[in-house]
């Protein structure tokens, strides 16, 4: 069950939460939010079931969405007028100029409600620079009581001019016994929480996403072994991605995210991590990462911390494109050649 109902309840969400509510009690809520968090924790989750209390006429009161009204109920149909969604159309890599001026043009419309417009804009770091100079205006100057939500992964990616005009809300990895209490729901095996929550970088939604995967995929250190064969050139790229393809694209993509994260922070914060003495997630990250091989991470030097971060994004960008009909083949194929480069490659394309 990797597809949420919006009604699930996440617990490392109760501090937006509370943000969102003491906001609304107070009658300031922003008219621009930005969630933004690492994947796999639910930023769109929470987005939407925001966009269903701020649309249902009856949360003045509860701050919940009552789930039974005509707005809910057109909410849960997908047909609610003054909701609104911006994203990737298939095949493209950016969020184009053209659709910020559609969603525009339809926000000058008559509020069919009499309450919030909502517009969830996802992912937001795929705004093309025009199109972001475009939706700037929209949020200077919104049409009524609108709400923009920006959802994204990295902030970085965002233009300064509308990063600074929007409400931070930041989302970050729960602790691991939350973790797993909450993945209990679905995956009674305690291993198997621990383990698919270490693969997925301690998210539980993308860890959830992996237990519904036909393939469990590669484990960490056999990742990092084909990694390393692809960056000392005796690996062949096509055949290492024919590997990733048969064990699953999405756990071996997930697998491959989780490298990367871990070679970073040996890469960055050795001595930062051997002064950790708290923290059950930190205490695992340690062991993981004393247990790679100094023959393996060594090999890091072919790459700069700026571009293993490049490479993790084109690694989000390929898990993202799984959904799509893009060829799966081709996407590993493409970051199995980035490896074995150990250059700064092409952005993976759709």
């Amino acid at each position: 069950m990797s597809q949420l109902d919006v009604h699930q309840s996440c617990p490392w969400h109760e501090s937006a939460w509370a943000f969102i509510r003491n906001a609304m009690i107070s009658g300031r809520l922003p008219h621009a939010l930005m969630l933004h968090g690492r994947p796999g924790l639910g930023k769109g989750l929470f987005a939407r079931q925001l966009a269903e209390v701020l649309l249902c006429p009856t949360s003045a009161e509860t701050r919940m969405a009552c789930g039974a009204c005509r707005s809910c109920q057109l909410f849960a149909a997908d047909s609610h007028p003054d909701f609104n969604v911006l994203t990737l159309l298939e095949d493209k890599n950016e969020i184009s100029v053209d659709q910020v001026r559609e969603l525009a043009g339809s926000l000058n419309l008559a509020n069919q409600g009499g309450g919030y417009r909502v517009v969830i804009i996802e992912p937001a770091e795929r705004l093309s620079l025009a199109a972001a100079n475009s939706l700037l205006k929209a949020i200077e100057e919104p049409v009524g009581p609108t709400v923009f939500v920006l959802v994204l992964n990295d902030v970085s990616r965002l233009p300064a001019t509308i990063a600074s005009r929007c409400q931070r809300i930041p989302f970050h990895v729960p602790d691991p016994d939350i973790a797993e209490s909450w993945l209990s729901a679905w995956i009674d095996d305690p291993e198997r929480r621990a383990s698919l929550l270490d693969l997925a970088n301690g998210a539980p939604l993308a860890a959830l996403e992996l237990n519904d995967a036909e393939h469990f995929g590669p484990s960490r250190q056999e990742m990092l072994a084909q990694i390393a064969d692809l960056l000392r050139g005796a690996a062949d790229p096509l055949a290492t991605a024919d590997a990733w393809l048969k064990s699953g694209s999405k756990s071996s993509l997930y697998s491959m995210y989780t490298c990367v994260a871990d070679l970073i922070v040996l890469a960055s914060a050795r001595d930062y991590l051997s002064a950790m003495q708290e923290g059950s997630h930190a205490k695992r990250l340690a062991r993981r990462l004393e247990s790679y091989p100094e023959r393996d991470t060594s090999l890091l030097g072919k790459w700069s911390i700026p571009g293993l971060y490049r490479q993790m994004d084109r690694i989000t960008q390929a898990i993202r494109l799984t959904a799509t009909q893009a060829s799966q083949q081709l996407l590993l194929e493409e970051l199995a050649i980035c490896w074995a480069r150990g250059d700064e490659p092409t952005m993976v394309s759709a």
